[in-house]
């Protein structure tokens, strides 16, 4: 068998270790920058080819010893073998990568350094659950639909690493499940099943005293309730007129420091391009985690969700809040090419600002609601960072400026990572052309 000895020059989005051989670029997984590998044995994926096989010959300064004892069959946390100030190094490199590649930036000194948590504020309260046929109960394994088994998982809180035990003990059946895990700060616990056929595991789940509620999905349609699955503060946790309420089945950040340092970060960027006050239009807005900040500088926000669970969430704590008049809240489909013509009728007044929260897939066709909306600023939250450069792309190619982006590790231990971006059209530099020139003739 040939063996192939390689330096990882850079991380690349994924977490990647990107190296080169004679036949072009390899992508290895779990390794440093700087570090020398020998790579046995290769495999094709979509195109790239991966280090199936490899030893690591000679080890970065910044390679530790990973904390959890199933790494690196759990596909959970990528990045556990980086020292953890060198993890967040390498997810700026990752941005910067992106930005570069797909953004087609040359000046990427509008990135910020990167926002970050320590201890229990990092750590998850939320986590999706498989169970196999076989009755094992944990994550899915990297790259694989294998069920890894786990004692504890140290990137979960204490509530929820508890709650994961008594689940594992609560479930006797072995049927395959999928279930999602949510808590507050109260200690609530909540879950959410897939598939009517998911009924009978939810009253156990809440009969054992496992969860003090779940609910059923199915097709995105909720099908049975147990118990009370309702949680309390974990959208737009600390904003005025909360505690505001979800669920398990209703996407909230994983974690507390994630959640504010986003909310914060993008009424920052707001405040910073001169935001007035004036109407926002937020897109993906959930429950309302960035909706409700928002309302604290807006006269108006129309906010829109896609997903219905999350809408209605969004509406009952828009009336709860007393701000029904202020918070304008629509339950509809999210795309360039709907939006136009579906809610135009709803846009009384062109935004002063739009503030968005894709998911990792982004936002289809961008450069038409752009063009349809004409915001004065742009804030857009991002979890995925090609689809994030993409969209700033084109941004950039209608005309706005990039002001600043700001790295937030919203995913502790793991290759992802969050951005909030802004920008903005250059009023002020064309007012001062005209300035310049007042009084010329014609």
């Amino acid at each position: 068998m040939s063996e192939t000895k390689v330096e990882i020059e850079k991380v690349v989005p994924g977490g990647w270790g990107l190296a080169r051989d004679g036949d072009g670029v390899v992508l290895v997984p779990r390794v440093v920058s700087g570090e020398r590998v020998t790579i046995r044995r290769f495999e094709k994926y979509r195109g790239t080819r991966r280090a199936a096989d490899f030893v690591v010959d000679e080890a970065s300064p910044d390679r530790v010893a990973p904390d959890c004892a199933v790494h690196p069959a759990c596909g959970g946390c990528g990045l556990l073998d980086f020292a953890p100030a060198r993890q967040r190094e390498a997810k700026v490199e990752m941005i910067l990568d992106g930005l570069a590649r797909t953004a087609k930036l040359e000046d990427l000194s509008v990135v910020e350094p990167m926002r970050f948590a320590a201890g229990d504020e990092a750590r998850r309260r939320r986590c999706r659950l498989t169970v196999d046929g076989a009755g094992r109960v944990g994550f899915l394994g990297a790259a694989s639909h294998d069920v890894v088994e786990h004692e504890t998982c140290p990137a979960l809180t204490e509530t929820l690493n508890a709650a994961v035990g008594r689940v594992k003990a609560a479930l006797s059946a072995r049927v395959a499940l999928k279930i999602r895990l949510a808590h507050d700060d109260q200690g609530h616990v909540s879950a959410a099943l897939e598939g009517r056929e998911a009924q009978g595991a939810a009253r156990d789940l809440v009969a054992a005293g496992a969860v003090h509620g779940a609910v059923v999905e199915d097709d995105g349609e909720i099908v049975a309730r147990f118990g009370d699955p309702a949680l309390a503060g974990e959208v737009a946790p600390g904003a005025a007129g909360g505690p505001f309420g979800s669920d398990a089945a209703t996407f909230t950040q994983a974690s507390r420091f994630a959640g504010r340092a986003i909310a914060e970060e993008v009424l920052r960027h707001l405040s910073l391009a001169g935001f007035g006050g004036g109407p926002v239009i937020e897109l993906f807005a959930g429950a309302g985690h960035l909706t409700f900040p928002l309302a604290t500088v807006s006269e108006q926000v129309l906010a829109i969700e896609g997903n219905a669970r999350a809408a209605l969430h969004l509406r009952d704590n828009a009336d709860r809040a007393g701000l029904e008049d202020q918070v304008r809240t629509v339950w509809g489909h999210i795309d360039g090419e709907t939006f136009p013509n579906k809610y135009a009728e709803l846009i009384e007044v062109l935004p002063e600002a739009l503030v968005l929260d894709p998911p990792r897939t982004g936002t289809s066709r961008f450069d038409i609601l752009l063009d349809t909306l004409q915001p004065d600023i742009v804030v857009l939250v991002s979890c995925d960072i090609a689809t994030g450069a993409r969209d700033i792309r084109l941004a950039l190619d209608r005309g706005y400026e990039l002001c600043r982006v700001t790295p937030i590790d919203a995913f502790a231990r793991t290759p992802h990572v969050e951005w909030v971006a802004s920008l903005m059209l250059p009023y002020a530099d064309e007012d001062e052309d005209e300035d310049a020139t007042d009084g010329d003739p014609p």
